[in-house]
Parts: C-alpha cells; structure tokens; sequence
C-alpha cells in the first residue's frame, strides 16, 4: 500500500530519539554526518525531492525535526562512542529500536569490533577488515547513516574488501534504507568491476530497498550513465520493473531529461505506457508520457508517442 511520508518522518524521528537515548551512540554516525554528501542526507533530498512529489501531505517540519535530533545525535556520537581501539561492553546495536519498521542487527562482538571494521572498511585496509571480522565483527551488521560493511565498501569501490566480505558470507542483497544495497552504491558512484563482481557473485540485479532507494537500472538511468545501463541491460536487468517511490527505469529517465537514455530503454523492450506511484499534479498515477509533458521535454515526449505513449 502507499506510505503516509508525515507517517514515515515521524517514524524517522522516533528513530532519531532512540538514537539520542542508546549508549554508547555510534562512531559511524559521525562519518555520515562529516561527508559533504552522506547517505542521510541523500535520502532527506530524495523525500523532499519536487520530482518525486510523493504526496502533497508531505511537510517539511518533521525532517527538520528528525535533521536537528540527527545532528544532536552527532554531537553525543562524537563524545560517546569509543575510538576503534578501546574495548567497550556487549551492548545491541538492536537496542536503539527499530528502523523503518525494522530492528538493526546488532549480532556482533563488542562495540569496539564495530567500530574497528568501520575504519577498517573506511580506510581501505583489508588487513584490519580481516581481523576484525576474525574478533567476531558482523559483516551484516548496520551502521546508521552509512549501511552495511558490504555497502560502504562498494560504494568505495574497494573491489578486494567487498570479495573478502562475499566470501565471509555477506548479505549480497541486503538493502538498508537511504542506501539500497551494495549493487546500487557501486552503480551510483560508477565502480563497474564492483558491480560485475556482486552480480558475479550472485546479487540480485533487480533487489530494492526501502522507496526511494530504487534499483541499480533505475539507479543509472538516473544518472543517465549509459555505460552502466548497457551493463546492466546485458545482465538481464529488468526495464519494466516498477519500484514504490522510484516508479520504472524509463520514468528515471525521462524525469531526468536524457534523450539517450529514453531511447536505450525503449530499445531493450521498456514499457512507453508503464505506470508509477500516484502523483497529484497529473491526477492519476506517473507515466513516462506525463512526465515528459510536465517538464517541458517536447522531444523526448515526441518519442515516447512515436513509440506507442498514449494519455
């Protein structure tokens, strides 16, 4: 069913709260906050996103409240938390409450093993990846704001950790909301031997996460990375695939203007008439047609009615 978004930030708040009352907070949590463009703060970006237009209920309010409790929670991270190299007692990552409906995973050893496989992971060092997983660090654990150990190494493109944590028995599929799943990190900032090596391994080319968070199609139709597309195309990548809040690789691609990528699609057997999520300002449910009209795009639009767009 549809996702009431004043619903969901009010959830992100109860989040953000449990957060603030869980000791000790996260070192990870800072990291996500330091980066000029972390994965909290494309997800906020995505749910205010004008193009998406989710819902006309959605306010502004309740993520300004859930960015304010985020950041008082950086703050109490930064101080809390111990370095990588401290030893702190067996405490739950899970005891923070769930997640968009979900509980974290905190099955690992110490906060401090969690700490030492996200610098790890972060640092590039597969060395100390493979002694803290040997120390009894999860490799599907959760890290607020930065995913899973599989996730931030894919989207770091670091090709001999992200096999090493394959061959330790990682979730290849495992999606955490704002991130999606490692094969869309990896698309997302363009590490193809990444992304070759996870669908070698067995990742599921066409897994979402949480709306918004989309797929690795819609994901490089987006960033209307033809590259990409042809790759993934090649895999068996589904261009009709219709995801909650992401709507259909062809619909990405139109809302981001790209002739090119439009044509690609319909040339792999993309759907001209496929529909997407309810949006208020057509009075009905997206298209690839009515988003091209209210863009303006008169050429891509002139394309999708040769190709068989209909009202």
């Amino acid at each position: 069913g549809a996702i009431d978004p004043v619903a969901y930030a009010d959830s992100l708040l109860q989040s953000a709260a449990a957060l603030l009352g869980a000791t000790p907070l996260r070192n990870p949590l800072v990291a996500s906050f330091s980066s000029a463009s972390s994965p909290l703060e494309l997800r906020v970006t995505t749910m205010i996103d004008p193009r998406r237009d989710h819902t006309a209920r959605l306010r502004v309010l309740p993520l300004l409240g859930f960015t304010a409790c985020l950041g008082l929670a950086t703050v109490a991270s930064a101080l809390a938390w111990p370095s990588p190299g401290d030893v702190g007692a067996e405490i739950r990552i899970a005891d923070a409450g769930p997640v968009d409906g979900r509980i974290v995973d905190g099955s690992f050893g110490t906060p401090a093993d969690a700490s030492r496989l996200f610098h790890a992971i972060s640092s590039g060092d597969v060395e100390a990846v493979r002694a803290a997983v040997d120390r009894g660090a999860s490799v599907d654990q959760t890290w607020f704001g930065d995913g899973s150990p599989l996730i931030v190494a894919a989207r770091q493109g670091d090709l001999e950790i992200v096999e090493f944590l394959v061959q330790s028995g990682a979730d290849l599929d495992r999606a955490v909301s704002g991130d999606g799943t490692a094969l869309v990190q990896a698309v997302r900032h363009d590490h193809r031997e990444v992304v070759e090596s996870l669908l070698r391994a067995g990742a599921d080319i066409d897994a979402d996460g949480a709306p918004g968070d989309g797929t690795a199609l819609i994901e490089a139709a987006h960033r209307s990375d033809l590259t990409m597309l042809e790759l993934l195309l090649a895999w068996g990548a589904d261009p009709n695939l219709a995801v909650m809040g992401d709507d259909t690789p062809l619909i990405a691609a139109v809302q981001r203007g790209s002739l090119q990528t439009v044509q690609r699609l319909l040339d792999a057997g993309a759907d001209p008439n496929g529909e997407g999520d309810v949006d208020l300002r057509v009075d009905g449910r997206r298209t690839p047609l009515n988003q091209a009209r209210l863009q303006g795009l008169d050429e891509i639009e002139r394309l999708l009615r040769a190709t068989g767009a209909r009202e």
